[in-house]
């Protein structure tokens, strides 16, 4: 795989699309988004984040701040002939890294109950019980960065 470089924008709404191909790709099927106003807006408060190998995005994130020292995680996606190469793990510690570094102290997320296992790993928590989104099992999930 070419050189691993990572990088943060600031959030516009041409990253929402590129974030849910890479969602719909994963999935193996559309998993029930649709675009609303805000969805394609440009978002001035929330940062993308991504991993691209070579000229090509591999895996990516939305950071939202969510309230002072709380950053939430949106969108987490990894591009389907890049899983199992550690890309989402990759990923997933440069956001917490760049979180510290922006003064925040505490990640928190909707995860498909599919990949909870992943994020426990990564020392996440799960707090409350399993809910349907979209059809998907999902839990909350938080850290202490």
């Amino acid at each position: 795989m070419d050189d691993i470089t990572y990088g943060t924008a600031p959030y516009k709404s041409e990253d929402y699309c590129t974030i849910l191909k890479m969602r719909d790709e994963i999935m193996r099927r559309p998993i029930g988004l649709t675009l609303s106003e805000k969805d394609v807006a440009d978002d001035d408060i929330s940062e993308h984040v991504w991993l691209r190998a070579g000229d090509e995005i591999k895996a990516t994130v939305k950071l939202v701040p969510e309230g002072e020292g709380v950053v939430r995680l949106r969108m987490v996606a990894v591009s389907p002939e890049s899983q199992g190469l550690g890309l989402g793990r990759l990923v997933i510690l440069y956001c917490e890294e760049y979180a510290a570094s922006r003064g925040y102290s505490r990640i928190v997320f909707d995860a498909r109950l599919s990949v909870e296992g992943f994020y426990l790993k990564l020392g996440y928590k799960t707090t409350g019980g399993v809910y349907e989104s979209v059809g998907i099992p999902h839990v909350f999930m938080t850290k202490d960065i």
